[in-house]
Parts: structure tokens; sequence; C-alpha cells
């Protein structure tokens, strides 16, 4: 009884903690309105371009519209600026705070979310430590762009508890809601496929007609935008920190092999996209075929299927933001606290390594360009690696108590 006591005073002295730090970062956030939540900008006077009747994908509109204050597109789905236009009907000064507020008030939640049906609140106070400086700052990136990605997690992780605990309707409606701005996060419904559920497919196959009449439904409304939206969608080419995704990765070590050969092949950098993955998902898939052969499908082997499926959707994605690194958060701390790795050096090998301004100056260019820009990337892949380890010790583990239960018998 004492000790449940002295958990649970150690976890809320915890929170308290998390409440305060995030407090003081929100604060500083608050303090620089023109510095920060510039995606929260390009939303706000999306709406506002979009009400006059003009064309919200159209970047000289959202110039005019801000004074000069908005510098990026506005690339999310039409029906979206009737989400965003709840903020338009406040002043810009206004609906900055309250917008931030909300995602202060979801932080706190999916901290208690996570470690109440996801990890152990035992590890509360390393994992603060680590959702705060974890995948470099990846929630203060969030919070400092102003972007949507806070709310997806919310649906995301909302959507992982139901699939955790056999509530597919609501499972497929989190990821619907997880989609509606990007649609990436619809790949999470076929975790589907790992139910032993009868009607399993039924559900897979509810949860793509569901994006698709979404959007039906935004082309059906609005043609004429759709088409801007989907120009402005697919224009975009970000690469390096602010994408350390595996695609913008294979594009600039291809563009520096074509500029030291000159051979130049358009589709190349694709081709090799589509072969990386298309190993790493084979490999993944077969895995965890043998996994749930061998094991019972009880909550906490659904858990290492989830977070080794999470970490292999975002180690696949072909754009991943440095921001939407936060859904890593979780998968990473898990399998670091299971694993049996002696992890101190190669974690000091790798901090010692990583500087972000090294000294010879031939490496700039490759160590510059490839290596620290998408160091979220591989910490993504090594992440990977460590579930394929643990994976494949407990199969093996698992196969050796059944051979020796057969010898004994």
């Amino acid at each position: 009884m004492g000790t449940e006591k002295t958990k649970n005073t150690y976890f809320i002295l915890v929170l308290i903690f998390f409440i305060i730090i995030w407090g003081y970062l929100i604060y500083k956030i608050h303090q620089s309105k023109d510095k920060n939540l510039w995606d929260f900008r390009v939303y706000y006077y999306a709406v506002k371009v979009f009400e006059k009747g003009q064309n919200p994908y159209n970047l000289d509109e959202l110039k005019k519209e801000s004074n000069g204050n908005v510098e990026l597109k506005f690339v999310y789905p039409p029906l979206t600026l009737y989400i965003f236009k709840i903020f338009s009907n406040f002043n810009y000064e206004t609906a900055f705070d309250i917008y931030l507020l909300i995602k202060y008030i979801l932080i706190i939640f999916l901290f208690l979310f996570w470690l109440a049906y996801f990890l152990e609140k035992e590890n509360s106070f390393l994992f603060l430590i680590f959702s705060i400086l974890g995948f470099i700052n990846c929630i203060f990136a969030d919070m400092a762009t102003g972007n949507v990605s806070i709310f997806e997690q919310f649906f995301l992780w909302l959507g992982f508890y139901c699939w955790l605990n056999k509530k597919y309707i609501f499972f497929v409606i989190f990821i619907f809601f997880a989609s509606i701005f990007k649609f990436f996060p619809i790949f999470f419904l076929f975790l589907m496929l790992f139910e032993e559920n009868k009607e399993k497919n039924n559900y897979l196959f509810a949860g793509f007609i569901l994006i698709f009449l979404y959007i039906l439904i935004s082309f059906s409304f609005f043609p004429d935008i759709f088409k801007s939206y989907i120009s402005s969608a697919i224009s975009i080419d970000e690469r390096g920190k602010i994408n350390p995704a595996i695609l913008p990765l294979i594009k600039d070590i291809v563009e520096i092999v074509q500029r030291k050969t000159n051979f130049k092949l358009f589709l190349f950098p694709y081709l090799i996209y589509f072969s990386v993955i298309s190993i790493i998902l084979i490999y993944w898939i077969k895995m965890i075929l043998k996994f749930i052969k061998i094991k019972k499908l009880t909550v906490e082997n659904k858990k290492i299927i989830l977070f080794s499926f999470i970490t292999l959707y975002t180690a696949i994605s072909p754009r991943f933001k440095e921001y939407s690194y936060i859904i890593m958060l979780v998968p990473a701390f898990y399998i670091i606290l299971k694993s049996n790795f002696n992890l101190t050096k190669l974690l000091l090998f790798i901090f010692f390594i990583m500087a972000k301004d090294p000294f010879i100056p031939i490496m700039n260019n490759f160590y510059g360009k490839i290596i620290w820009p998408y160091y979220l990337f591989y910490l993504t892949i090594f992440t990977l690696i460590m579930f394929y380890y643990y994976v494949d010790e407990k199969i093996k583990f698992e196969r050796g108590k059944n051979e020796n239960t057969l010898f004994k018998s």
C-alpha cells in the first residue's frame, strides 16, 4: 500500500515538473508571436483568403492577405479550411493564443496517455527527459512551428489504444480523423491484418472507403481549388533537416553521385526508394508473421507489433517532417528499455561523431548534406533494427522452450 502511494506521489511530481517545463516553453513561444507558429499563420490566412472567394493555395494571395507575413503554401485538403475557420473568428493574436493553449493541453494529455496505456509509470521521469529531448526536440519543433502534427498524434494514439483493446470501430474512426490533414496515417489501417477477428477485412475496407469519400467530397464541392491543392502538395520538395525521410535522403545521395558521374535519370531515385522500402517491408512482414505464429496476441505482444509497425511506417514514409517524429518517442523509449544491448559505447560514439560542424572541410558536402540532416531517420532505422533483434530473440526463446518441452515429453 505504501509502495503504491509512493509511486503515485512520484508520478504526480513528474507530471507537475512536465507541466512546468512545457508551461515555460509555451510562454517563450507566446512571447515571440512574430517568429513562431508560422504554419498556423498559413492556416489562419488561408481561411481569410478562402472566405473572400479567392484561392487559398495561391501563395501570392496569402502574402497579400497577411501583409507579407506568410511564406509557405497551404497544403491540406479544402475541407480542412472549415476546421481552421474556428480560429478565423478571432483576431490573429487571440487565435494564436487559443491554438497554442490547445496544443499545450494536448501534449500534457498525450504524456499521461502514453504512460498510462503504453509505457510504465515507474519510468515516468526517464520518459519525461526522453520526450523533451528525444529525436532532436521534436515536440518543441511541433509547438514552435504550429503544425497540426500534435492533433494528428492525438487521434493516432487514441486509435492505437482502441486497436490494442479490440475496439475496432473506434480504431477506424480515429485513424480516419488522423488522416484528414495528411493522408499517410491511413497506412495504420493495415494493423487490422494482424488481428484474429473474422471481420478484420471489413474494418480495413471501411477505413479506406471513409478516406475515399472524404477526397471525393473535397473534389466534388471544390473542384477548382482541389486541383490547386494537388499542385501545391506535389510541388513540395523539402529535404534534409526539415524533412529527414528516406526519399529526400535518396534524392540527395543520387544528386551527389550524378554530379560526380554526369549520369542522370529522373526516375532513378524513385526506383531506389521503392526497391529499398520493399526489402524493409518484406523483411518486417516475415518477422511479424513468425512472431504471431509462435506468440499469443496478448496486449503486450500487440504492443510489440504496434511499435515496430510505427517504426516501419516512419522508416518508409516518403515525406516525414522533423515534428512528425513525435510518433517515434514511445516506440524508441520502449525498445531501449526492453533491449539487451549494451548501448553505452554505441551511444557515446554516435554522440561524439554527430557534431554539426565537422572540422575536416572535405567532409562538409557529404556530412553536411547526408549525415547530420538525416540524423532522425538514422535513429529510426536503428530503432527498427533493435525491434528486429528483440523480436528475433523472443522467437528463438519461444522455439527453444517448445523444443525442450517436446524433448521432455
